[in-house]
């Protein structure tokens, strides 16, 4: 499910824009409430706004982020930073999602240069209520800096991906990367496959309809 989504610098949005799913006080209509130990999630949630105030533009960005995700990026997305400010042309766009599978929570997010397509930061962290988050990884590759999780650090098979792939590679995401043609890497290592249920929610949970 859903629980925040963060977007920065793309379309119309200048500023760090929030979708979130948590629910307030409720005292009707509690069955629009799915509940866990930990949160209480709407269901559903309705945007309203006048025209051109940056309804269709939510959209588009959650379907850009799920798109480079499972894809790369798309041809002829050059302009789709917000070009209320001449300096965002180089300024990273952010765009970060707070999703709970099963029972387990994650943050997942990346930065981008959308006019030059290049990637600047990755990162996805296990948030567990009551808990510091956990490190799963993250990376900074034009610093040249990267870093797996305890647990993750440890495998072979991964830390050989990760080598070649976290620091230096500004054009392609690392989660799509670790998930392409590696179905024996989680066969063999049960114990990291939160890269694959993270990347999967993407392809078969986040579904995007258009009007």
């Amino acid at each position: 499910m859903l629980i925040n989504f963060h977007v920065t610098n793309f379309r119309s949005f200048n500023e760090s824009q929030e979708l979130s799913m948590v629910s307030g006080k409720v005292r009707r209509k509690p069955t629009h409430i799915q509940k866990d130990p930990h949160l209480k999630l709407l269901k559903f949630a309705a945007i309203f706004g006048a025209n051109s105030s940056g309804k269709s533009n939510l959209i588009l960005s959650l379907r850009f982020a799920q798109i480079l995700i499972l894809n790369g990026f798309p041809l002829g997305i050059e302009h789709e930073y917000c070009r209320i400010a001449p300096e965002n042309e180089t300024k990273p766009s952010t765009f970060e999602f707070e999703i709970k599978i099963g029972k387990d929570y994650y943050a997942y997010g990346f930065d981008i240069i959308i006019s030059q397509r290049i990637i600047t930061g990755e990162w996805l962290y296990q948030l567990n209520p009551g808990q510091p988050e956990k490190l799963i990884f993250e990376r900074e590759p034009q610093k040249g800096s990267s870093k797996l999780g305890p647990g993750y650090a440890t495998i072979p098979a991964l830390n050989t991906v990760a080598t070649l792939f976290l620091k230096n590679t500004t054009t392609k995401l690392f989660l799509h990367e670790i998930n392409e043609n590696k179905g024996d890497l989680y066969k063999e290592h049960p114990e990291i496959t939160a890269l694959r249920d993270v990347y999967h929610w993407f392809g078969e949970q986040l579904c995007i309809n258009y009007p």
